[in-house]
């Protein structure tokens, strides 16, 4: 039987899953697995369900793909999370689906300090909007309004977009879309560009100590980054904040030459003179959005 008020959190990714525990918004016994260790989302789900001995009554899921009616399926992995199948293999009896990027946005508010760090200071206009992007396995953002109701998240799939021009100009021939570029194998392609060598993210942030290209790499991504964060600023408006979320993000931004070249790229319109911009380190931070939707939520609507 399962227990009445304990939910499952999994957020979904192309390369990497967390996946937690939580009753009411207290997250529980969160770990991170990696996909290529299971055929599919119900093997790992079921295996998180039993290794935890647990039987959560409910399901709030993130997935990195669209999520429609009948279910979501993945943008860089060939897997597809359906409810149904989620109910008959794992038992719980009921399935949230959510985009990514929406359960990101959600936790915004919620955030701790120890899970961020501020690249430019600000307060934020109080219009109500914050954005979330992510540079990871794929690209995308998440929008935050708040409402009288309470906050709300919009699903997008901008890393599918075109790059805008002014960041297309910059990065040169070669990218053909957000993601191509700022998804985590466009450090490769950015490099082999630049450098003429063939290195993997890692392995480029790795030797960016020791490396001169390695680190003119990751400060000429983190200039394009900036570029597109004035981009986003003036098609989303999210004067309460704009979050830098994802492992491609961190890894460019570690280094104190990134992180200028990222504002000098930025260089905010003056619409944005008071908008802070954020990086969040805690990998798993969607989960704190999913256990905010599954609290709020209504068990049986």
């Amino acid at each position: 039987m399962t227990e009445a008020g304990l939910v499952l959190l999994a957020d979904i990714g192309g390369t990497k899953s967390r996946i937690a525990l939580a009753r009411g918004a207290a997250i529980l016994a969160a770990q991170t697995w990696a996909n290529d260790d299971f055929d599919g989302p119900e093997a790992l789900i079921d295996t998180f369900v039993r290794q935890a001995g647990a039987r959560p009554s409910r399901a709030a899921i993130a997935v990195a793909g669209p999520v429609t009616g009948a279910g979501a399926r993945l943008t860089n992995r060939d897997w597809e999370i359906v409810p149904d199948r989620l109910r008959v293999r794992c038992g719980v009896e009921e399935v949230q689906l959510v985009n990514d990027l929406e359960a990101l946005a959600l936790a915004l508010p919620a955030l701790a300090a120890d899970q961020l760090i501020g690249l430019r200071p600000g307060e934020g206009s109080g219009n109500g909007q914050a954005l979330v992007a992510n540079f990871g396995t794929g690209f995308n953002v998440g929008l935050l309004r708040e409402t009288a109701a309470g906050p709300v998240a919009f699903a997008a799939e901008l890393g599918h977009a075109a790059l805008p021009t002014p960041v297309a100009a910059a990065a040169g021939d070669g990218f053909a879309t957000i993601e191509h570029l700022f998804a985590g194998p466009g450090l490769s392609r950015l490099h082999r560009a630049l450098a003429q060598a063939d290195l993997s993210p890692e392995a480029i942030s790795a030797a960016a100590d020791s490396d001169g290209a390695a680190a003119a790499s990751l400060d000429r991504m983190a200039h394009l980054i900036g570029l597109l964060a004035r981009e986003l600023v003036c098609s989303y408006l999210p004067l309460g904040g704009l979050y830098l979320a994802g492992s491609m993000a961190r890894a460019v931004l570690a280094r104190a030459s990134a992180r200028a070249a990222l504002l000098d790229g930025f260089a905010a319109p003056g619409l944005a003179e008071d908008m802070p911009l954020i990086l969040i380190t805690d990998d798993a931070a969607a989960l704190t959005g999913l256990a905010r939707l599954a609290a709020t939520r209504v068990p049986g609507q």
